[in-house]
């Protein structure tokens, strides 16, 4: 793909990647299902499918304890010491917060300073010091961070903020979005992740409620105010049954229980990546929140709408960024105030397939009144592109893509899921 965006158009943008590798983390587990951490290698090269060439990579960790640090914390500043030296031993740069406990969960502390610090640096180098960067790509969602790319644009250094979610909604010129293709590997996720464990999700609580399968206890936890046993089935998907299901005793780690799929579990903030919500005796019938629906238009590049059977038409639905296209048979959530999107229907989506790989597309000309472009891929093929409200730029702009499904009239349409590169 490298190859083609070199010659089709522009070379790469180099770049400067700045991490908050816990930020980014969380990014991944609300995209691929886990917590995972990226790599060198791996941010390398999910950057160049969005036109970048990392100049070089700078990743926030915090490796040192504030305060004392008991059993708990010791565990995580050591885990978090090696990644850190991951980082150095591939050619990275690391800047050392702190982390504390603070009401049972970890909090960093610098962290945010650090990388407004190396914002700063950045772009003052690529404008006074002959860095060869043009851009700084911030792979972190915090909003604390906006100032100091304010300051960056002064300097004429666009910082793109990189994230699943929300940044194209605040009021940024520069942003990136991530979905499953670009997470994976950065993080050099295996096996199967995101959309393939969604769509597994969707059909067994939706289509096979009814029957039990094996599922073995992998840890507890709290979701939603109560404790929970966590489990995985054999293919790796993820479960949860409420302990009180088991006299309030934990079960034994690795243990196997035969346990049917009652629904989903949404976690604390009822939106998170969704689990199987298991039980011990069949359900009488299948949960009546959840819903199957196609995918009726693609609003923004993670919004589509949907007709609920029997209820409203076109109501909104956030989804990831890719393989959610139009006319696909999606299962919702939806519990009478707002419709979560769970999975697709129409079987496990592979790592290689179309639906989840950014293209770059060059506009060539625009349809009056109908808020989308005429541009061509990197491969040549023309298509139809949506951008993102309040973005247009002229002929020539160039946004990243992912495939949204066909028009009306059948031709190709791709989502925007950037604001425009840099020229």
């Amino acid at each position: 793909m490298t190859g083609q965006l070199e010659t089709a158009f522009r070379p790469l943008i180099p770049a400067t990647v700045i991490i908050d590798s816990r930020n980014l983390a969380g990014q991944a587990a609300e995209v691929l299902g886990a917590r995972r951490y990226p790599t060198v290698p791996g941010v390398e090269a999910a950057l160049r499918m969005y036109g970048f060439a990392a100049h070089q990579v700078i990743a926030a960790v915090a490796t040192r304890a504030d305060g004392g640090a008991g059993t708990w914390l010791a565990r995580e500043i050591r885990r978090n010491c090696d990644y850190a030296q991951r980082i150095e031993d591939a050619g990275g740069h690391v800047l050392r917060g702190y982390l504390r406990e603070k009401f049972g969960r970890p909090e960093e502390k610098q962290v945010d300073v650090l990388c407004a610090r190396a914002i700063a640096s950045a772009a003052y180098a690529a404008r006074h010091e002959g860095s060869p960067s043009r851009a700084i790509v911030l792979l972190s969602k915090d909003a604390d961070l906006t100032p100091m790319s304010e300051f960056a644009h002064t300097l004429d250094v666009p910082v793109y903020f990189a994230a699943p979610s929300v940044v194209h909604n605040r009021n940024l010129d520069h942003w990136l979005l991530l979905g499953q293709a670009a997470l994976a590997v950065m993080t050099e996720a295996r096996g199967t992740v995101g959309h393939g464990l969604r769509d597994q999700i969707a059909r067994l609580a939706f289509e096979r409620w009814d029957r039990p399968y094996d599922w073995t206890v992998s840890g507890f936890a709290t979701r939603q105010g109560r404790e929970v046993v966590q489990l995985r089935n054999a293919a790796g998907v993820p479960g949860t049954v409420p302990l009180a299901e088991f006299g309030g005793c934990r079960p034994a780690p690795r243990s196997v229980h035969r346990l049917y799929p009652a629904g989903v579990d949404l976690g604390e903030r009822n939106a998170e990546f969704p689990w199987v919500a298991l039980a011990r005796c069949a359900p009488a019938v299948r949960d009546p929140n959840l819903l199957k629906v196609k995918v009726v238009e693609r609003i923004g590049p993670t919004l589509v709408s949907v007709d609920l059977p029997g209820g409203p038409r076109g109501v909104k639905v956030d989804v990831p960024v890719d393989n959610v296209a139009v006319g696909r048979a999606i299962v919702v959530y939806d519990d009478g105030y707002r419709a979560r999107f769970v999975g697709g229907l129409e079987g496990v989506t592979s790592g290689a397939s179309p639906l989840l790989t950014p293209l770059i597309a060059e506009i060539t000309g625009f349809l009056p009144g109908t808020g989308v472009a005429k541009a061509v891929l990197a491969d040549g093929r023309a298509v139809v592109a949506r951008l993102p409200r309040g973005f247009r730029g002229g002929i020539g702009a160039r946004y990243v893509t992912v495939a949204a499904g066909e028009t009306r009239d059948g031709n190709p349409l791709y989502q925007a899921v950037s604001s425009p590169l840099v020229p």
